[in-house]
């Protein structure tokens, strides 16, 4: 899921209109998809110097899903 929301956004808005943490979370999903979530905040600190919890990444993630799903919502109109 998170994938494709990711993908979504990148084909309708680019990743690069996303707010900077939402745009290195996922970019740190797609180079890392089989990852859990502790180890993408783990990933992020180590390049970004950012420290960020498992549950901020899951927030992020949730903001995510939540701005592809009115896209998705967008297309079955």
């Amino acid at each position: 899921r998170q994938a494709q929301d990711i993908e979504l956004l990148e084909e309708k808005v680019g990743l690069d209109s996303l707010e900077f943490k939402m745009q290195i979370v996922a970019k740190a999903r797609m180079e890392n998809m089989e990852a859990p979530l502790s180890q993408i905040a783990s990933l992020i600190e180590k390049e970004y110097d950012i420290k960020m919890s498992k549950s901020a990444v899951n927030r992020i993630f949730d903001n995510i899903h939540a701005l592809a799903s009115c896209y998705k919502e967008e297309n079955k109109q």
